[in-house]
């Protein structure tokens, strides 16, 4: 029966996607359209530009971020047991992807894409277990990032390869 409930997980997998009306062409144009070939989408346009350049490290730039990473935590909270993904809308999907996303986590908890060969995670795209793990990993973050909301810089992903190195 536990192989049953992995095929259920995998066929119904959802892919989350946060973005500010500033992104909703690429929601519309890149990402809906490749994506919604094999995943269900829940897609989240945040009402209010808060970062009016839509600049990166911008003046309302963290307050975003915040607000997205706080739209990971619920998507979690949501699917306990199940696997998603979360993912910025300028991704396009180029083939199938559900099968390689779930094979590659394995038993891990997130898997994330990286900013370059052997580097850093990038928080853009990644595919997780929704566990109370991962729901308390996206919660740490948001209140980082709710303590340094109004000063300029990087987002959540910052956050998260501060967290990742921590010992603990």
């Amino acid at each position: 029966m536990e192989n049953f409930d992995y095929y259920i997980n995998i066929k119904c997998m959802k892919a989350y996607c946060f973005y500010t009306p500033s992104h909703s062409v690429f929601y519309k144009d890149w990402f809906k359209p490749s994506a919604s070939k094999e995943f269900d989408i829940v897609p989240y346009e945040y009402p209010e530009q808060i970062s009016k350049s839509s600049e990166y490290a911008k003046d309302g730039w963290r307050e975003t971020q915040h607000n997205k990473v706080l739209y990971w935590k619920k998507a979690v909270e949501d699917n306990m047991g199940d696997l998603i993904i979360c993912t910025d809308v300028d991704i396009q999907f180029l083939g199938k992807s559900k099968q390689f996303l779930s094979d590659i986590l394995r038993d891990n908890d997130i898997g994330f894409q990286q900013n370059s060969k052997g580097g850093k995670i990038c928080s853009g795209f990644f595919v997780c277990r929704c566990s109370l793990r991962t729901q308390n990993f996206f919660e740490i973050i948001a209140n980082r990032l709710k303590a340094i909301m109004h000063e300029p810089g990087g987002g959540e992903q910052y956050e998260m390869w501060k967290l990742l190195s921590e010992p603990w």
